[in-house]
């Protein structure tokens, strides 16, 4: 009489003839894990999550190596998410930052706020610039009053553009120092 299998018994033979992952397997699955939960709870802390969730969080994982590579991949995600145009972001970085007790590192994060705050001014002045032309060029078409009271920069292509060129040392200037930020948080890990 034949016997019967459960699903289960017939997945562990598979897998057993599969043999065992190497090492470097392993490792890598493990990477992946910690990469993984390192970017859910970026975001749940984006989100709303504050220090003492972040730790109860964090606590949940005893290994020390795998604790660090969630941390790294946490500051990994708050630094990717920093652009010109969310600088609330900074804000979340700093006190993730602070939660894990890394302060060591807010020379970075200082010269990302006053990058930050030099592009919002340089836009600022390049913003009135073009509005100044606009309202020129409407001034000589004898369009005025309230029909040119909210004028959007970013509806002309050549003006968004104008923007965007403004923008791109900034933006190079900015992954420069996330870049330093992540590699001198990695060099301290290690």
């Amino acid at each position: 009489m034949s016997e019967i299998r459960s699903a289960w018994e017939i997945a562990q033979e598979k897998a057993e003839k599969l043999g065992k992952l190497s090492a470097e397997e392993q490792r890598q699955q493990k990477e992946n894990k910690c990469n993984s939960i390192g970017k859910a709870l970026a975001r749940r802390f984006l989100g709303g999550l504050d220090c003492k969730g972040l730790e109860t969080a964090l606590d949940k994982y005893s290994d020390d190596e795998e604790r660090k590579l969630i941390t790294e991949a946490f500051l990994s995600h708050l630094v990717e998410t920093i652009d010109l145009e969310h600088d609330a972001r900074l804000e979340k970085l700093e006190k993730g930052i602070s939660c894990l007790h890394l302060e060591q590192r807010t020379e970075a994060l200082e010269e990302i706020e006053g990058l930050l705050q030099e592009h919002k001014g340089a836009e600022q002045r390049k913003r009135q610039e073009i509005e100044r032309a606009i309202r020129e060029m409407l001034h000589q078409r004898r369009i005025s009053g309230t029909a040119i009271e909210q004028i959007n920069i970013r509806a002309k292509p050549e003006w968004k553009e104008s923007l965007d060129e403004l923008a791109q040392p900034f933006n190079e200037r900015l992954n420069e120092i996330k870049r330093g930020l992540l590699n001198s948080y990695k060099r301290h890990r290690q």
